[in-house]
């Protein structure tokens, strides 16, 4: 069997009412003629510790995807909840595709987004990053606003923009090659632990794609002509969550200064480990 082209990562912690609906729409909308076969797809989600029926939707979604002739299924747990950012880098281990594509189990899956990033993704250099802006919508499909919208240009001017304004604006809705993203989580990890910093749940796509940038990987940012959007009608919606934005909000800009500087020729890792440890005083979890 040929390996798989692309990954969707899917972490999910007490989502086992939405997983069966996403998997359909994974399945229904990922073959594409020309552009991706469904044997082309490798799905992961991975169980963040949950207590509800999240591990019986799990088997039943293999089910689905094997009817669709997805490639490859897994689905692999975390003994105790551990957060978002720790569930996608247990997704990254077990992934084996040439990309990955995080999918939230709470918000719709859009498919139409993922082939026009694979179009770009395939003719543009690694070292740009595909950011898709992200629409608010309401349940009448109106929209309310836009948020985290990309920057396009220079990477400097975006993370002085983001550190400006105090919260997350480059988003991580694009393809990356897994064996970048898998080791920016390993490093991320590492230091967060030496720092003590815990679960981070809102904004783990912008504190991994800053360090990123920080790091070098990404020199520049385009931006894909489809958005993404979810809606306002889920109120469990982590993306909706002001009270895990608010408290994961602080390690993003710590991670913001730290690509400034970076990119300005100074600053160290023990300096991130050091602001980190000082955030980490001061969040309580909501």
């Amino acid at each position: 069997m040929k390996n798989p082209l692309i990954t969707i990562i899917m972490p999910a912690y007490n989502a086992g009412k939405y997983i069966g609906k996403r998997a359909r729409e994974i399945a229904e909308g990922v073959p594409c003629p020309g552009i991706l076969d469904p044997d082309d797809i490798e799905v992961v989600i991975v169980n963040d510790g949950s207590t509800d029926g999240t591990f019986a939707a799990m088997l039943k979604a293999g089910d689905v995807f094997m009817e669709h002739g997805i490639g490859s299924y897994s689905g692999c747990g975390l003994e105790d909840n551990a957060g978002t950012f720790y569930a996608e880098e247990a997704g990254l281990r077990h992934a084996t595709g040439e990309y990955v594509f995080f999918q939230d189990a709470d918000d719709p899956f859009h498919p139409a987004l993922l082939h026009e990033l694979l179009t770009l993704r395939l003719t543009i250099p690694s070292s740009v990053h595909i950011a898709a802006p992200t629409r608010l919508v309401e349940k009448d499909g109106t929209l309310t606003g836009e948020i985290w919208h990309s920057e396009q240009g220079p990477i400097l001017k975006a993370l002085e923009k983001q550190c400006k304004i105090g919260r997350g604006i480059i988003t991580r809705r694009s393809l990356f090659r897994r064996t970048v993203m898998l080791n920016a989580y390993e490093e991320l990890g590492s230091i967060f632990k030496k720092a003590g910093v815990g679960h981070i749940n809102a904004v783990q796509d912008s504190i991994v794609i800053t360090y990123l940038f920080g790091t070098g990987i990404f020199k520049s940012i385009t931006e894909s002509k489809k958005a993404y959007w979810y809606s306002l009608t889920n109120p469990e919606s982590m993306s909706h969550d002001m009270a895990h934005r608010k408290h994961d909000i602080p390690v993003l800009m710590a991670l913001t200064v730290y690509a400034i500087n970076q990119l300005n020729g100074f600053d160290t890792i023990k300096n991130l480990i050091d602001d980190l440890t000082l955030i980490q005083k001061e969040r309580k979890m909501p």
